[in-house]
This record gives structure tokens, C-alpha cells and sequence, in this order.
């Protein structure tokens, strides 16, 4: 029980940082340290949980908190961590594609789809950086959104397509039943 609460507070001080620096749940990030002072027992099971509660890759306990550039170090009471808030562009478009999942199975839900319809659909982003992301990350995007079948390409005028929103920019989506 003991354990569990350092975990839970561990959580709460590193969604603490998440939300000082602007950085979203949704957004992965590479490391989270914490001071081994802090008294967790470092079992795998525990930090499992704390990096799955907060999308972190990597967790480890150590001596002594990092202070190098990108590291953002917090504490309360006897607990301290640091979180490595540099995002790689591999990090990054992987949070790009939670936004494109989060925001297209939001747009499944409004046209009043389930989880059990398996829909095909057309991305089109003139946005090089959400096109890279698209590609890359197709086929998980794919089996997150139940699609059958995802096609990059151009929307005709024509179309009936949706329009979502990532960071600022746009991408068409065509979803057929």
C-alpha cells in the first residue's frame, strides 16, 4: 500500500510538470527519473505503471537527479523526480498520431459509428509534417480507428469529407461505410 501511494504522488508531480511546460498526456516523452531517496520499491510492475500513467518511455530509479539541459526536476515532501521534456521527432509523431486518433475517433463518435463498424477512409494534409506522421504511423492510426482500409491521397471537391484538426493544421478525411 505503501508503494501505491509514492505511485500515485510520483504521478501526480509528473502531471504537475506536464501541465507547467505545456506538454500533453497524450504527448510521449523519453525518461523520468526518480530519486532513489524517495523510498519506491523500483519493482518493474510499479514503474510500469508510472510510465503508462504517464506516457513515458523509459523509468528508472537513480542516486541522483539529472540537471542537464531538458530535465525539469520537482518535488514534495521526500519525493523527487525529473522528466526529460526534450521531444525527439520520433516522439513527436508518435503524439501527432494520438492527436490524429484521438481526434478521428472523436469524429467516428459524432457520426454516430461504433466501435464494431469497420469503416475505410482518405487522409489528405498539405502539412509535410502531418504527412510524414500519416505515413509512418498508417497502420497503427488504422487499427486505433478501425479502419479496413487507409488511403493517402487527394479529396475531390465532391467528396463529403471531414475536416479535423491537429496543432494548427488541417487534414481532410473521407470515411466510407
Amino acid at each position: 500500500l505503501h508503494d501505491m501511494e509514492l505511485v500515485r504522488k510520483i504521478v501526480e508531480l509528473g502531471h504537475r510538470i506536464r501541465k507547467e511546460q505545456n506538454i500533453k498526456v497524450r504527448q510521449p516523452l523519453s525518461q523520468l527519473q526518480i530519486e532513489k531517496q524517495s523510498r519506491l520499491g523500483g519493482t518493474k510492475d510499479l514503474l510500469a505503471i508510472i510510465a503508462d500513467e504517464l506516457n513515458i518511455k523509459q523509468v528508472e530509479i537513480v542516486d541522483s537527479l539529472s540537471k542537464d539541459t531538458g530535465w525539469i526536476i520537482t518535488e514534495d515532501k521526500n519525493i523527487k523526480i525529473a522528466i526529460y521534456t526534450a521531444i525527439s521527432p520520433d516522439l513527436r509523431q508518435e503524439g501527432l498520431a494520438r492527436e490524429i486518433i484521438r481526434a478521428v475517433n472523436g469524429l467516428r463518435k459524432e457520426l454516430n459509428l461504433t466501435p464494431n463498424d469497420i469503416v475505410s477512409a482518405v487522409l489528405d494534409t498539405n502539412d509535410t509534417e502531418l504527412k510524414d506522421c500519416l505515413e509512418k504511423w498508417g497502420k497503427e492510426i488504422s487499427n486505433k480507428c478501425r479502419f479496413n482500409n487507409l488511403a493517402f491521397g487527394k479529396i475531390g471537391d465532391d467528396e463529403k469529407s471531414h475536416q479535423i484538426n491537429i496543432e494548427g493544421n488541417d487534414i481532410l478525411l473521407t470515411i466510407n461505410f
